[in-house]
């Protein structure tokens, strides 16, 4: 994961910022990441320095009006 953090700053890649999904799969929520998905349907993501994110918080009226926390994760072996 390091690497493609890397090679996408070296390149210009644009980060962009990062959507966090509500389980319920109803809403989505602002987070203070900007980087990369992985995914099409934005529900895994990296971030510039490399960490790697499940796109995915608790329905919350307060990350509404504020923003989700999502937490990096170690990142699987393979993404199907």
């Amino acid at each position: 994961m390091e690497h493609f953090g890397r090679e996408g700053v070296a390149r210009g890649s644009r980060r962009t910022p990062l959507r966090a999904r509500a389980y319920n799969g109803h809403s989505t929520y602002g987070t203070p990441l900007r980087g990369w998905y992985l995914k099409r349907n934005g529900s895994l993501a990296v971030d510039g320095d490399a960490n790697f994110y499940v796109m995915s918080t608790a329905t919350s009226f307060r990350a509404r009006i504020t923003r989700a926390d999502v937490a990096p994760t170690d990142p699987p072996l393979m993404i199907g």
